[in-house]
């Protein structure tokens, strides 16, 4: 999907959320911060899912991925039980081709 295609679809789903939200809990205004923006990745999935298991790296808040407690890096990249994992390794692998 194109990067300004992403933007939207993500924009338009942010909005929607936030309304409902905002409905519910019968409150105004932002949920969310502004200027937010998709990043389009040439290459796999993989590469873009590594690149999000760095953003807490990249902004000081750990030293490593592994490290940051709302990451799905370790249930990736280690062996949890699956019970306790919040993700679909299993998707997620076929979809990165970590284990074919």
């Amino acid at each position: 999907m194109p990067t300004a295609e992403l933007s939207e679809a993500t924009r338009t789903w942010l909005m929607g959320f936030t309304k409902s939200y905002n409905k519910h809990f019968n409150l105004t205004g932002s949920r969310f911060q502004p200027h937010g923006k998709a990043k389009h990745h040439d290459g796999n999935l993989k590469f873009g899912v590594d690149y999000l298991h760095q953003n807490p790296v990249r902004a000081n808040l750990v030293s490593h991925p592994s490290e940051w407690g709302y990451s799905s890096y370790n249930e990736y990249y280690f062996q949890e039980d699956p019970a306790d994992c919040f993700c679909d390794r299993d998707l997620g692998r076929q979809l990165l081709a970590l284990y074919p």
